[in-house]
C-alpha cells in the first residue's frame, strides 16, 4: 500500500510538472485524446455530486447535531449564492453500491466541498455530528475509510464568512479504490505522463506510441458499463501490463 501511494504521487507529481512547463510541441503528443478521453472517463465514474442540501442562515446551535430537524430549512443547490453572512448546509448520504458501474465496497470515500464568495470563508465540516476538518481552504475530508452500501452518514458544514455574496460552488464525494483492486486513476495518471513525454525522444517514438494505445485499448469499459467487475479490474492489470515497457523507459 505505500508503495502504491508512492507511485500515484510520483505519476501526479509528473504529469503536473509536465502541463505546467512543457512547450505547446510537447503537448501535441501522438493520442492526446484517448489518454485525455480515460482519464476524464474515470474522473465521471469516481465522483458522485452532492448536488441539494438543507440551508439554514446565521447561527444554529449545535447544527451538526445528528437528530436535529432540518425539514424546515431552505433547499439550496450547488451554484446557489447567499450574501447574509454565516450559514450552515446538511445533508444525509447513503453510501450506494456502485459509482457508474463500478462497486464501491470497502473503497475510501472523501467529501470535496468548494465555497467561495468576497470574504474569505472559514468551513468547519462535521460527518455524523463529529468535526472532522476545518479552515479556510481544506482538503477532501475522509468521509469512510471502508464504503458500506447502505449506510447512512450526516454531512453538515458551517459557513463563517462576513457577508457579501457567497457561493457554494461544489460538493462531491471522491473515490480512492478498495485494497486489493488495481487503481484506474494511478494507471491513467501514468498514460498521461508518457502521452507528454513520448513526442520529447523522436528515437523509439512509434514504437512507444503503440504500446501506449494497446494499453489503453486494453481497457474494457464495456465490462465496467455492465457491471463485471473482475473482467474490468483483469482488463486494467492487462493494460498496465503492457505499459511496463514505457514504464520502465520513464524511470530511466
Amino acid at each position: 500500500m505505500l508503495q502504491s501511494t508512492h507511485l500515484r504521487r510520483w505519476a501526479g507529481l509528473a504529469l503536473m510538472s509536465l502541463l505546467l512547463v512543457a512547450p505547446s510541441s510537447l503537448r501535441a503528443s501522438v493520442n492526446p485524446e484517448s489518454c485525455k478521453a480515460a482519464f476524464d472517463r474515470w474522473q465521471e465514474i469516481s465522483l458522485l455530486p452532492l448536488t441539494d442540501w438543507r440551508f439554514h442562515p446565521g447561527h444554529v446551535p449545535h447544527g451538526e447535531a445528528t437528530d436535529l430537524d432540518d425539514s424546515a430549512w431552505k433547499l439550496f443547490k450547488v451554484g446557489e449564492e447567499w450574501t447574509t453572512g454565516p450559514a450552515w448546509f446538511r445533508r444525509w448520504v447513503e453510501i450506494p453500491s456502485s459509482l457508474n458501474g463500478y462497486e464501491i465496497r470497502q473503497a475510501r470515500l472523501r467529501f470535496r466541498i468548494y465555497i467561495r464568495g468576497e470574504h474569505s470563508v472559514h468551513l468547519t465540516i462535521y460527518f455524523n455530528g463529529v468535526r472532522s476538518a476545518e479552515g479556510d481552504y481544506l482538503e477532501p475530508s475522509v468521509l469512510t475509510e471502508s464504503a458500506q452500501p447502505g449506510e447512512k452518514i450526516l454531512i453538515a458544514v458551517k459557513a463563517e464568512v462576513l457577508g457579501g455574496q457567497t457561493q457554494l460552488r461544489r460538493a462531491q464525494l471522491e473515490l480512492d479504490v478498495a485494497p486489493g483492486r488495481p487503481d484506474p486513476q494511478m494507471l491513467l495518471q501514468e498514460c498521461l505522463s508518457a502521452d507528454l513525454l513520448i513526442d520529447s525522444a523522436p528515437e523509439g517514438k512509434a514504437e512507444r506510441a503503440q504500446h501506449l494505445d494497446a494499453a489503453l485499448q486494453t481497457i474494457d469499459w464495456v465490462a465496467l458499463e455492465h457491471g463485471d467487475q473482475q473482467t474490468f479490474d483483469q482488463s486494467l492489470q492487462q493494460a498496465r501490463e503492457k505499459l511496463r515497457p514505457l514504464r520502465e523507459w520513464l524511470k530511466g
